[in-house]
């Protein structure tokens, strides 16, 4: 037997993989998407992408929507599931990760430890505001995610058309 740290850590290491078989989601009266899983009916839960910005269709966690918000799964691959309960949880998961694709920089104006930014998105116009040296534009693989003060995502993809004053602004600030 082993210790209590022990245990623990094997609890934690263990999981329910979520499945078209064994789960099924679907709307209830409200916002949230219900689930049964292993004769058990959720009436509120919740998607957390474990790996935002490089697996968004793989390894969601599933929880419940109370107060601990305790898991009740993971869906390994979103592609396991049928066309309607992939698009029911797509839905989900955009509004938990809303995240605009920056088409054009207009302006970048640096102030006072800020950069403040007017841009096209695929959402419209938006103006946004980054705090400078806190790498809050990173780098991953073919583009660069921008967050801003108020803890909003802003991807800029490295196919965009950008000027190249606006690219090494960017740059500088990653």
């Amino acid at each position: 037997m082993g210790t209590k740290m022990e245990d623990n850590n094997l609890k934690t290491l263990q999981f329910n993989k979520l499945t078209n078989d064994n789960a099924v989601f679907f709307k209830s009266g409200s916002d949230f998407l219900s689930l049964k899983y292993n004769d058990k009916e959720y009436a509120k839960t919740g998607f957390f992408q474990m790996f935002p910005l490089t697996y968004k269709d793989n390894y969601i966690s599933v929880r419940e929507s109370n107060e601990d918000a305790d898991e009740i799964g993971i869906i390994i691959n979103l592609d396991d599931f049928n066309e309607e309960t992939v698009k029911l949880i797509k839905e989900q998961l955009e509004l938990r990760y809303f995240m605009p694709i920056v088409t054009n920089i207009l302006s970048i104006k640096r102030e006072h430890g800020f950069a403040y930014f007017k841009t096209e998105t695929d959402r419209g116009l938006c103006n946004f505001t980054i705090q400078t040296g806190f790498g809050m534009v990173r780098k991953l693989n073919d583009r660069l995610i921008l967050l801003d003060i108020d803890s909003n995502r802003f991807e800029v993809n490295k196919s965009t058309v950008i000027s190249s004053k606006h690219m090494r602004e960017l740059e500088m600030l990653s």
